[in-house]
């Protein structure tokens, strides 16, 4: 029922007239509902026909003419709905969020570094191949970052992806935090399910071929029936960890940014 209706019921006597400043109201409600219907007048949720009928604003906190029974929403009418509320999150939604910002941002400060490391050691002569040699010092290491097996490490962009046959190549280790060329070898395509000293090739790894050893007693990263050094396995074929085979100068630089992109995302 309109709420015009429930004041001038509430202010009518059942048994005699209605006072003359009521019926003045009353009438002037009649009045602007005739209009409304008229179209003369479009109210508004506090701006209607009893409104212009009593003369007096309406108050915001009170529903006029009847008692406590009835609500804010059943004299007034719902609000107009508003779509203005911000979204929530979760905590998990946070977290993936941060961790696609992390992500995003690493890897546009790893294509910047990756040039600029190419730069600077071309310019100072300081890419080199050399048997045994410094070829990297990646800083703030974290303790044990590389001291797991090296079997598990990954590679954020395979290189061996499409390899027909079998390439030159050099293999290194961690050693002392250090990046170490200790063997040179032949590395073969990867093949599913390929089998390398009685143990699965794992997508992590490489079938090699250890053909001429640089460091002997350098330790295999991923040792095998008994054979712990790079010297106990020359002539004869080992997996190695991706992450340490180098196929050319291009992609030593491309190890050396891994590390340090690895050691920022550890950091964080």
């Amino acid at each position: 029922m309109d709420r015009g209706y429930l004041w001038v019921k509430a202010h009518t006597p059942s048994s005699s007239a209605p006072p003359p400043q009521t019926q003045e109201v009353i009438d002037k409600f009649k009045h602007y509902k005739e209009k409304e219907k008229k179209g003369e007048f479009v109210p508004s949720r506090f701006e209607d026909a009893l409104v212009k009928a009593i003369g007096k604003p309406e108050h915001m906190g009170r529903t006029r003419g009847v008692g406590n029974f009835v609500g804010l929403q059943t004299y007034f009418g719902k609000p107009a709905s508003r779509d203005n509320r911000g979204k929530w999150y979760t905590d998990d939604d946070i977290r993936l969020l941060i961790q696609k910002a992390k992500s995003e941002t690493m890897e546009q400060m790893n294509i910047i570094m990756e040039k600029k490391i190419v730069e600077v050691l071309r310019n100072n002569g300081k890419i080199s191949f050399s048997d045994a040699t410094l070829v990297t010092s990646p800083k703030n290491r974290s303790p044990n970052e590389h001291d797991q097996s090296s079997c598990h490490s990954t590679y954020p962009s395979d290189p061996f992806i499409g390899l027909k046959e079998r390439i030159h190549c050099r293999l290194a280790i961690i050693e002392d935090g250090e990046v170490v060329v200790v063997a040179e070898e032949m590395v073969s395509p990867w093949v599913e399910g390929k089998m390398v000293q009685n143990t699965p090739l794992t997508k992590q790894n490489a079938h090699v071929s250890i053909d001429r050893v640089i460091k002997a007693n350098a330790p295999l990263p991923c040792p095998w029936n008994g054979f712990s050094k790079v010297g106990e396995v020359e002539g004869s074929f080992a997996q190695w960890p991706k992450t340490l085979i180098l196929l050319g100068e291009d992609e030593l630089i491309r190890y050396t940014t891994i590390i340090t992109y690895n050691i920022v995302i550890t950091d964080i």
